[in-house]
């Protein structure tokens, strides 16, 4: 099975990592790197925190998804917009990241602007 790792960038040219929460319907890019995996089609899926697992990959609480292909080093770049639906009614929200090809899970936390901001 391969190995993939997964960080978020605000831009495409994922030169500094989000850290803390992220601001709903913003961008962000999710920069996954791999190793000797099978295929170079990888598949990125947002879920509400909670409701899915490595093992149980059902679309029970999905909110995202975005595919793409790796490149020669076995890096893709992936685009994920964040939606105020995605909160029903909360002021912030913590997701389940999930890359599949195998799997891989991964945590963030988004949250209404003016929570952040006041």
């Amino acid at each position: 099975m391969g190995r993939r790792s997964s960080v978020f960038y605000p831009d495409r040219d994922c030169k500094e990592t989000v850290k803390g929460f992220m601001e709903c319907e913003q961008t962000i890019y999710a920069r996954v790197t791999t190793r000797e995996l099978d295929d170079n089609l990888l598949t990125l899926s947002v879920f509400r925190h909670g409701t899915v697992t490595e093992e149980d990959t059902g679309n029970n609480g999905g909110v995202y998804k975005v595919s793409g292909e790796t490149n020669a080093c076995g890096i893709v770049v992936l685009e994920i917009n964040t939606d105020k639906s995605w909160l029903k009614e909360k002021q912030s929200e913590t997701f389940d990241i999930l890359v599949l090809e195998g799997c891989s899970k991964e945590t963030v936390v988004i949250a209404r602007r003016q929570m952040l901001y006041g």
